[in-house]
């Protein structure tokens, strides 16, 4: 076994030698892709575990197409990294690797991350999920141009990691992006160079310097972007054929099309809009309401940011005015709750006359007190979000055809 699984497993208690004929061993009777196969649903460290089960099983971890090594797998990092060097030291190298998933927990040397990138690279890596924390300021030698990747997910857990101003990623169709920073002194547009990608998942990455960050694709369907902080910063779209748009967070950012290569009315294309705002975000504000009202202070000045947050998911409505399908969370729907007077006189409702489907996610805020729910609408939302009367009648007061789904989240 080459030393592979030293100190990591432990031999299981089976009786080895011939079996007899009323305990016949079936599963070694499998052909070798087929026993593979079957490994590959594994943990990686478990697929390794098998060698020591028979002579037949002693070397059929190391053609294994897809490596998964998590961090909860083994308890320490130490480990962990012991364990991957000698896996990919032992593995058959003329095995290509097509989906590799790794999890470094806490922090890690950053030559490991480099160790494991060659490796899955040079072995024509087609699905890559890395998550690591290095305080470097680097570029992952030769991986965003990689011609065989079609899905990279990549987490950093620093904020030295600062994303490149170019890709070449011909094969990618999905892309996800956690904790990356997007920066330079001109306007951004990393995605351009990936000519098959379908879906892009940016989640709580900063933009800076220009505060501008440009998604120029013309195959982009899916776009989901996850945003914990207020970041006002400008998106936009220049995505002919994007379908779907999700946001998670607290919406800040101010949404257009390309001034360049498409018009704004591309967004118009858009069939699904969810909408989740972050749920502490809000009950931060019914907190301190309930605490300021109690001392007969007024809140108004704090009201402020909640006004500026249903104010930016008014105007994507607008943006978005041909969606089919509109998701909104009850989070989403107290906001506008909040300020629903102040839109009514300062702002246009919204003009979704496409719309079929509302679906409101109902989902308890952590400061709010549970209430008993009932059969009716109007009282299902007030049992399950503190949503006054006419907030939902506010939104779809331009949707004739709209009907409305609510669903626990």
């Amino acid at each position: 076994m080459g030393g592979v699984v030293e100190n990591e497993i432990e031999e299981p208690n089976v009786k080895r030698g011939k079996q007899s004929e009323n305990n016949e061993d079936r599963l070694s009777d499998l052909t070798d892709c087929v026993l593979i196969h079957l490994m590959s649903f594994v943990p990686t460290k478990d697929a390794v575990r098998t060698c020591v089960l028979s002579r037949r099983w002693k070397d059929l971890w190391k053609r294994l197409p897809t490596l998964v090594l998590h961090y909860s797998h083994f308890g320490a990092v130490a480990r962990l990294n012991k364990f991957v060097a000698r896996v990919l030291s032992f593995r058959d190298g003329s095995v290509p690797v097509h989906h590799f998933d790794i999890y470094f927990n806490g922090r890690v040397p950053p030559q490991h991350v480099k160790r494991v990138l060659r490796y899955a690279l040079s072995h024509n890596v087609k699905q890559l999920k890395l998550s690591f924390d290095c305080d470097l300021d680097w570029q992952p030698p030769g991986l965003f141009f990689c011609q065989t990747l079609t899905s990279l997910d990549l987490e950093v857990f620093s904020r030295f990691n600062s994303f490149p101003k170019s890709l070449n990623l011909p094969a990618l169709t999905s892309l996800r992006l956690y904790n990356f920073v997007f920066g330079d002194s001109e306007l951004l547009e990393p995605f351009s160079s990936c000519p098959k990608l379908k879906t892009l998942v940016i989640d709580n990455c900063d933009v800076r310097d220009t505060q501008t960050l440009c998604i120029s694709n013309a195959t982009l369907v899916n776009l989901t972007v996850c945003s914990i902080k207020r970041q006002a910063y400008s998106l936009v779209l220049s995505t002919p054929n994007l379908c779907s748009f999700v946001f998670s967070g607290i919406p800040a950012q101010q949404i257009s099309g390309s001034l360049h290569s498409f018009s704004s009315s591309v967004l118009s294309l858009v069939k699904e809009l969810n909408i989740d705002v972050n749920d502490w975000f809000v009950s931060s504000y019914l907190e301190l309401e309930s605490i300021m009202r109690k001392g007969n202070i007024n809140v108004g000045k704090w009201r402020t940011p909640y006004l500026e947050t249903a104010y930016t998911m008014n105007c994507w409505l607008h943006i978005f005015a041909n969606v089919t399908t509109l998701t909104l969370s009850s989070s989403a729907l107290q906001i506008f709750s909040l300020v629903t007077d102040w839109l009514n006189a300062n702002t246009a409702a919204p003009c979704l006359s496409n719309l079929k489907s509302l679906i409101v996610k109902l989902k308890k805020l952590p400061y709010q007190k549970p209430r008993k729910a009932s059969k009716s609408r109007k009282a299902q939302l007030k049992a399950s979000s503190p949503v006054p009367d006419g907030v939902v009648d506010y939104l779809i007061q331009n949707s004739p055809s709209a009907g409305i789904t609510i669903i626990d989240w």
